[in-house]
């Protein structure tokens, strides 16, 4: 086979397309494996193979080992979008439901084997690497998501991301899952990603709702007097010095005297959060664009004088 597949490799072409992958995990696999025979250890993951292709995907055009389980590829298009991800959810939760008796009748089984899987899904653009109608394999980011999806869906369950669509499934299906935030090693390590997840079975660990990178917080302080922001332009930009790791959570911060009946009350300061402003990067330099109109129209309604201090801090996260 390995031949062959080098062969056809020559005429092979890249072709994009949009599919759902369905990563299919036994667990308890390696365990299982260290206390049966290999040929046990075979012919158990080859009778499930062939269980869940002939049963549950029998119209799928592409599946192949993954791992401890199974990848299935399905194809989908703007007009089949919606069934195909209603049915792929569909036979997941009929597998998962009756796994632990996928080989109840098996003469060939006569031994014990692990009783539960873990399922990811994710939908989106991949590339096809083919010659002529022939499938050699698949790339692209979704299968790699699948994957981690499935390492979550643990002690067992169905695990999908946001991007997948629950509103494309039916009332009676969505009820079955439950909404949550995860952090994901490669994919999602700063800022969580939404999932959705078979609250009966699956169990979400506390460590994937923790970072999985150490955060910094800088800070870039710069000290005014009032007049020389009223002297400035309507616009003001700051070069940060470093490339923040989610501009999401990027927040200026103006701190000014308080201000009462005309005068400033000694040692009182505000310190007020300022949304008028923007993020963006220009030749690879990250800066913030302030409206210092509004700036000026807060101070001036506080009552700041033109000789009395301000402070701006810009404040974002870095790796």
């Amino acid at each position: 086979m390995h031949r062959t597949f080098r062969k056809l490799l020559e005429k092979a072409t890249g072709e994009s397309e949009y599919v759902i992958a369905a990563n299919i995990d036994v667990r308890g696999f390696t365990e299982f494996g260290k206390k049966v025979e290999s040929p046990d250890t075979a012919m158990f993951i080859k009778r499930v193979y062939m269980t869940i292709i002939d049963e549950y995907v029998p119209d799928t055009s592409y599946y192949k080992p993954a791992g401890d389980g199974l990848l299935v590829i399905i194809p989908y298009d703007e007009w089949t979008l919606k069934d195909h991800a209603r049915d792929t959810v569909k036979w997941c939760l009929a597998l998962h439901k009756k796994f632990s008796r996928i080989c109840k009748n098996d003469p060939m089984i006569n031994f014990p084997v692990p009783d539960k899987i873990g399922i990811g899904l994710c939908r989106g653009p991949v590339t096809k690497i083919v010659v002529g109608k022939t499938i050699l394999d698949y790339s692209g980011t979704v299968l790699n998501v699948a994957s981690r999806l499935m390492d979550i869906a643990r002690p067992s369950g169905i695990v999908f991301d946001e991007g997948f669509g629950v509103d494309l499934l039916h009332p009676s299906t969505r009820k079955l899952f439950a909404r949550e935030s995860v952090f994901v090693k490669g994919i999602a390590e700063h800022k969580p990603m939404p999932i959705f997840y078979t609250t009966q079975n699956t169990r979400i660990a506390p460590s994937y709702k923790k970072p999985l990178v150490s955060v910094k917080w800088e800070t870039e302080k710069y000290d005014y007097l009032f007049k020389e922001i009223k002297a400035s332009c309507s616009r003001f930009i700051y070069d940060l010095k470093k490339e923040p790791l989610d501009p999401g959570q990027l927040k200026v911060k103006v701190t000014y005297p308080v201000v009462r009946s005309g005068r400033r009350k000694k040692d009182l300061v505000t310190y007020a959060d300022f949304n008028s402003y923007k993020f963006d990067t220009e030749a690879g330099q990250p800066f913030v664009e302030m409206d210092f109109d509004a700036l000026r129209e807060i101070l001036t309604s506080k009552g700041v004088r033109e000789n009395m201090p301000v402070e701006i801090k810009i404040i974002y996260p870095t790796a």
